[in-house]
């Protein structure tokens, strides 16, 4: 006889990795669309848009650890000419272990604006906003493959 899992126990058990295992992140699991759905909007590129509301403590982590080792160290003294200071990789690893005690919508706008206040360094020197102006909306038809009336390539 072929023991059958009992459906009150075996729901509550899933796989490390699976939405609701011991290491999914609740807050990146996705739930399947039903058929028929509409689709999202299209996202948007305003720069308030592209900083992430979520930040993984494994991943500040493996980067805080990688930047002690010795490939890290060679892989920057390689691309840059000397070594990296590794304590910015360590305060957002801390900072993330901190802001777990937080609630929700909190923890989200702490991690928005963690990673805005953490991109100011490329926005205060010289960069290429200086030539190109940022878009807002995206450009519409942008791979298609004849250009419309009047236009040359």
């Amino acid at each position: 006889m072929d023991p059958t899992p009992d459906p009150a126990t075996s729901s509550q058990e899933h796989a490390p990795h699976e939405p609701g295992g011991f290491l999914s992140d609740p807050a990146t699991d996705q739930q399947p669309e039903p058929a028929g759905s509409t689709p999202e909007p299209t996202p948007s590129i305003a720069p308030e848009a592209l900083y992430p509301t979520v930040m993984k403590c494994g991943d500040m982590f493996d980067a805080a650890f990688r930047c002690q080792t010795m490939v890290g160290q060679f892989t920057n003294v390689y691309r840059y000419g000397k070594m990296r200071e590794c304590k910015p990789h360590w305060r957002g690893f801390m900072y993330c272990m901190r802001n777990k005690s937080y609630g929700r919508e909190a923890r989200q706008q702490r991690v928005w604006e963690y990673y805005k206040s953490r991109d100011q360094k490329y926005v205060t020197g010289p960069s290429s906003e200086d030539v190109w102006e940022m878009r807002l909306k995206p450009l519409p038809d942008v791979f298609r493959e004849e250009p419309p009336e009047g236009e040359t390539g």
